[in-house]
């Protein structure tokens, strides 16, 4: 019983996660596009400031998405094919396995 809770409070933090860092990527390209032709006021620009910590942020979550990806994508399609080929190769019958059908 204390297992479910912990897999449901784990679950809920995950789903909390994932929801926060969705909003952080749409609200950081939201404000890219909003923010890119400003009013520059020189080197000290609070708005290239953000803009450039915005982009670097954007810039780290993809190369870990595309780090996952690569790594992921093979074992899943290695995974694939090793069931679709076990699922082909099973002729196992009622025959095979000599079951008998009586009343």
């Amino acid at each position: 019983m204390s297992n479910s809770k912990s897999s449901k409070f784990k679950l809920a933090i995950a789903s909390i996660m994932s929801i926060a860092i969705l909003a952080f990527v749409l609200f950081s390209a939201f404000f890219i596009a909003e923010e890119i032709h400003h009013d520059c006021c020189g080197e000290d620009c609070p708005i290239c400031a953000c803009l450039e910590q915005c982009e670097n942020t954007l810039t780290q979550i993809c190369d870990g998405l595309v780090a996952q990806f690569a790594v992921i994508i093979p074992v899943v399609s290695l995974l694939l094919a090793i069931i679709i080929l076990d699922c082909q190769n099973s002729s196992e019958t009622l025959v095979s396995k000599k079951v008998r059908l009586d009343d």
